[in-house]
């Protein structure tokens, strides 16, 4: 790939922390044999998640987060902000499939209200346990944004095939929900 990530990128000694985040990160790397672009990128994911990965863009908040990990039996949700640059989406992109591929586990504060907005006609406890988002530990975001980072170097740039992601018509009323809740004028 030509990172070694066991050494620090950028010239200067890490800590062990970040030694170890690293070291973590590059065997995860190495493990899904870095694709040429992100779809590639989703479609290895997905077969190691044994679910599909459907990345939908949509506008967010400013002050609110720029993605968002929705697992459910079926599939995985990655929202992404589209009220952002082209490099600053993938990024966010990336960074999610970084929580996937480290098994990160979310620490839900998603309220009730705000989950009986996105699924009126699910009970509130499996949304929040389906979301799982909003506040991972500092140690699953450092690693997550050190995914995208060097994950981001070796796919250079991504251009995709599409003008945009295509919402499974399964999801469509679930997606508009939940853009609804984000503020998007969609």
């Amino acid at each position: 790939m030509g990172f070694d990530l066991r050494r620090p990128f950028w010239g200067r000694s890490p800590s062990d922390e970040l030694s170890r985040m690293s070291q973590r990160c590059g065997a995860l790397i190495e493990e899904i044999d870095t694709p040429v672009d992100l779809e590639s990128l989703l479609a290895r994911v997905s077969t190691k998640c044994q679910r599909p990965i459907i990345p939908i863009g949509t506008v967010m908040p400013p002050e609110g987060p720029t993605g968002l990990l929705m697992r459910t039996p079926d599939e995985i949700v990655i929202f992404f902000s589209t009220n952002t640059s082209k490099l600053h989406q993938n990024h966010t992109v990336l960074h999610e499939i970084g929580h996937l591929i480290f098994e990160h586990r979310g620490i839900t504060d998603l309220d009730l209200v705000r989950s009986r907005l996105m699924f009126p006609d699910i009970d509130p406890s499996v949304v929040i346990s389906m979301l799982q988002r909003t506040a991972y530990s500092d140690e699953q975001e450092a690693e997550a944004e050190l995914f995208a980072s060097v994950m981001g170097m070796a796919l250079h740039e991504w251009r995709p095939t599409q003008a945009e992601w295509i919402v499974p018509d399964n999801i469509a009323p679930v997606v508009e929900r939940i853009q609804k809740v984000l503020g998007s004028p969609y």
